[in-house]
């Protein structure tokens, strides 16, 4: 079988401080979007990504990987659902192509 790995590290970090930037695309967000957005924010002290992979399908130079992913918000579990790679073989490594559910 090929050599398909996710580090547990590439996945599951704690986010520091970091700064929002909103563009006005059409319109949006409006100015009441952008302060509920901003507000949300502010009280995110740590978010913390686990991910747990169950499986990984290989299909020539293309791979699918299914995990489980966690999310960890201020300390408390605030949702846990499946997740979906795709994956294209390049060279040795593997890239991601696509993230869904």
């Amino acid at each position: 079988m090929p050599d398909v790995r996710f580090g547990n590290e590439s996945f599951s970090q704690t986010t520091g401080s970091f700064g929002l930037r909103f563009n006005t695309v059409g319109g949006w967000p409006l100015d009441e979007e952008e302060q509920r957005a901003r507000k949300a924010f502010e009280t995110v002290d740590s978010h913390t990504v686990e991910m747990t992979v169950e499986e990984i399908e290989v299909r020539g130079e293309d791979a699918i990987a299914r995990a489980r992913r966690r999310d960890t918000i201020n300390g408390s579990i605030v949702s846990s659902f499946p997740q979906m790679f795709r994956l294209r073989r390049a060279g040795e490594a593997w890239i991601i192509r696509e993230i869904g559910r």
